[in-house]
């Protein structure tokens, strides 16, 4: 695997940012905010598409494909993913 080897006990949300705080060999390494917003530009629709046609495992796969970009987007202006969500989920 190219991915560094982290501790299970880290929250998936946070494991995006210590991917990327790794040497750029990752292939969805990018230090560019335009590869990852083009990339969730391009997932998004298909994501979309299983909403109205759905079918559990192509949505399981492809939920990952926009995720991603979406916990990578807001490390661009120093957000980190994980401490905004309790304050959604208690709304």
């Amino acid at each position: 695997s190219l991915l560094p080897s982290l501790p299970a006990t880290i929250p998936s949300l946070i494991k995006p940012h210590a991917y990327q705080k790794q040497p750029p060999k990752l292939p969805f390494h990018s230090s560019q905010l335009q590869p990852i917003s083009q990339k969730l530009h391009q997932e998004l629709p298909q994501f979309q598409h299983q909403l109205h046609h759905p079918h559990k495992q192509k949505m399981t796969h492809q939920f990952p494909h926009i995720l991603f970009p979406l916990v990578n987007i807001p490390r661009f202006y120093k957000i980190h993913s994980q401490p905004p969500l309790p304050k959604t989920n208690t709304k």
